[in-house]
């Protein structure tokens, strides 16, 4: 992960996508579907983020992290009603998320 912030902070793109490409290969879990997303979301590249959190969601469907993530991805990306849904669903289940 070091690794990856440092390419990260030197604004190195495609080597951080590399990299995290890498982890989520050799380590997958919710939580590093969710790091690379949300690298993806904070250059405000929401599609790519969707299909990530998508990617792991599809592995850990139970993850109210990577789905509060891809409600915030859709808000940004202006799919206002699948986030609005998504939302529903998460505050549904755990009405105290605050992610």
């Amino acid at each position: 992960l070091e690794e990856i912030q440092a390419q990260e902070k030197q604004k190195n793109f495609s080597e951080t996508v590399t990299l995290y490409e890498q982890l989520i290969r050799e380590f997958p879990s919710a939580t590093n579907y969710a790091a690379f997303g949300n690298f993806f979301a904070k250059n405000q590249q929401y599609s790519q983020a969707i299909d990530i959190y998508l990617d792991g969601l599809a592995l850990y469907p139970a993850s109210l992290s990577l789905r509060t993530h891809l409600a915030y991805a859709y808000l940004a990306y202006g799919n206002l009603s699948v986030s609005e849904e998504l939302f529903k669903e998460i505050l549904t289940e755990d009405r105290w998320n605050v992610e």
